[in-house]
C-alpha cells in the first residue's frame, strides 16, 4: 500500500484548496467535521463493520485532518516540522520520554493493539469521562 505522509497530504491540500483568507471558514468546517466524527464514534460506524465509507469514523477522521492541514496552510505552518517539538513539550508535561521514538518508528501502522498498552497511562489522568460520555 502506498504511504501518504503528513507532508505529502499537506502539500496536496495546499495545491487543491489554498485560500488563506478563508481560515475562519476552514475552522468552522473543522468544527462541523469534529461533530460528525463524534457522531460516527458514538454510533460506532466504521468501514470495518461493513457498509458504506460515507459517514464512517474513517471518513470523518480524514475530514478533520483535511481541515487541520488547511488551517496550517493558511498560517504557513509546516506541520511535520512542529510535531516533534510538540511531542517534546508533551514529554515534559506528562513526564514521558516518547518524543524520541518518533524519529525511529516504522512507517507502517502494524499492530496498533500492541501499542495501546503503552499509551493507557498517558490517557488515564488526562480525560474527563463526563465530558466524553456527553458527546
Amino acid at each position: 500500500m502506498m504511504q501518504i505522509t503528513i507532508s505529502k497530504l499537506q502539500k496536496y491540500i495546499a495545491q487543491k484548496d489554498f485560500n488563506p483568507d478563508l481560515k475562519h471558514e476552514y475552522f468552522y468546517k473543522l468544527s462541523e467535521e469534529v461533530g460528525e466524527l463524534s457522531r460516527a464514534m458514538r454510533k460506532n460506524v466504521t468501514f470495518t463493520n461493513g457498509g458504506e465509507f460515507k459517514g464512517t469514523v474513517e471518513e470523518e477522521v480524514y475530514d478533520v485532518l483535511y481541515y487541520v492541514l488547511a488551517i496550517a496552510n493558511s498560517y504557513d505552518i509546516d506541520v511535520n516540522r512542529w510535531i516533534y517539538e510538540k511531542e517534546k513539550l508533551n514529554d515534559d508535561k506528562y513526564n514521558s520520554k516518547m518524543a524520541e521514538t518518533l524519529l525511529h518508528l516504522d512507517t507502517s501502522l502494524g499492530d496498533l493493539e500492541s501499542l495501546s498498552t503503552s499509551s493507557i497511562a498517558f490517557w488515564e489522568n488526562d480525560i474527563d469521562d463526563e465530558v466524553w460520555n456527553d458527546v
